[in-house]
């Protein structure tokens, strides 16, 4: 049995805090980047259902440290694990 994560996602501004802090340090550090910045994102609300264009997530979640191919690898990843859904489709 895995011990429970915060969710970065609820509407608790407490468990947000707590999620995006470090809720993620198990990751590998590309794989934390992305989801603190999505976690980042939701708490202030700025991402509404449709989620986040895969080629804006490179820009800012990585600083422009990560390719697009290599963000793509690494969300794919995320999804796998489930920490990660995606909300229209692969290029949106």
């Amino acid at each position: 049995m895995k011990p429970s994560v915060p969710n970065p996602y609820a509407n608790d501004s407490a468990s947000a805090s707590a999620g995006a802090a470090g809720g993620f340090n198990d990751l590998p550090v590309a794989q934390r980047r992305i989801m603190e910045h999505i976690a980042m994102l939701g708490k202030k609300r700025a991402l509404a259902d449709e989620g986040i264009n895969i080629h804006q997530l490179a820009r800012e979640a990585s600083g422009g440290k990560l390719s697009l191919e290599q963000v793509r690898t690494e969300v794919n990843a995320l999804v796998d694990e489930g920490h990660l859904y995606a909300t229209i489709d692969d290029d949106q």
